[in-house]
């Protein structure tokens, strides 16, 4: 997921104030949607998007909601949304023969213009015309405004996240244990697909020295700077996002309402006065705040 200023939690949006100090609970913010949110990014503590099942929008600004249905686009979930530190909204939604990318401009939603035409199952922007993307039947892709670049590894993996920590870094996980890297021209493999193995479903890096990848089962790796290691997981749980804002504050979120922090030395649970399944988790370095 992306960084911006704020930690939200899907499902049930919860959030917290300054993450200088470690965060022992968490409170929920009375949103008044009934929908079933799946993604979330955050341009600073004022201001959010949302994305849920059957087009439904959300829209958080200065402690208010608003929702839309974006259906009349031709997509169903929004499976990633995106704000940039600009305000730049893009969306990813599940069309009928393939995911598409949509950015707002002008007043109204419009179709990235990417060759591409995967099933995508993430995405992220750092600014106006550089995009990532991973989806299904292996494919990956770039996009550095006006060329696109696409490749298909050949495994058939389905790949889950992707992040980015700058133009010329950025990773992509999926199942299989599958850790591919981009260096700013092209994607290379990293941790190479087996069939019978873990399998990741969200990424995070704080820096080029530093990223996570989790997901169910006790799936949890970690990027020294050099090589990805096994971690040993702290729970056998599903866990659905993980978020590094640096080296010692990397935040991840799971089914039944479970939230763990690591400190830099050990992963610690924290309280979520939750039990709702947690499916994203999205963070910022604006003000410091989580929400």
């Amino acid at each position: 997921m992306k960084l911006n200023s704020g930690i939200f939690f899907l499902g049930t949006i919860l959030f917290t104030l300054g993450w200088t100090s470690p965060v022992q609970s968490w409170t929920a913010i009375p949103s008044g949607v009934t929908g079933d949110l799946l993604s979330v990014s955050v341009s600073s503590s004022h201001e959010a998007i949302f994305g849920g099942h059957s087009g439904l929008f959300v829209e958080y600004v200065d402690s208010n909601f608003s929702t839309s249905n974006l259906t009349s686009l031709g997509i169903g979930a929004l499976l990633q949304v995106d704000i940039t530190a600009t305000g730049q909204r893009r969306i990813l939604g599940q069309g009928a023969y393939y995911n598409p990318i949509f950015r707002y401009s002008n007043g109204q939603w419009v179709p990235e213009n990417l060759v591409g035409t995967a099933y995508y199952r993430d995405f992220d922007s750092l600014a106006a015309g550089r995009i990532w993307t991973a989806g299904e039947g292996g494919t990956l892709g770039a996009y550095h405004e006006p060329n696109w670049s696409e490749v298909t590894t050949g495994n058939n993996e389905m790949f889950s996240a992707v992040d980015a920590v700058d133009y010329c870094f950025a990773w992509a996980v999926g199942n299989g244990g599958a850790i591919w890297k981009h260096n700013g021209a092209t994607w290379t493999v990293e941790v190479p697909f087996t069939p019978i193995s873990r399998q990741y479903y969200g990424v995070s890096a704080a820096d080029r020295h530093c990223a996570w990848a989790i997901g169910p089962q006790g799936a949890l790796s970690r990027w020294d700077g050099t090589s990805w290691h096994h971690e040993t997981s702290f729970t056998s749980g599903v866990m659905n996002d993980i978020f590094a804002a640096a080296p010692d504050q990397v935040w991840a979120v799971g089914d039944a309402g479970a939230i763990w922090f690591y400190n830099g030395v050990s992963w610690v649970q924290q309280q979520s006065n939750t039990s709702a399944n947690l499916s994203a988790i999205d963070g910022s370095y604006v003000d410091g705040t989580l929400m």
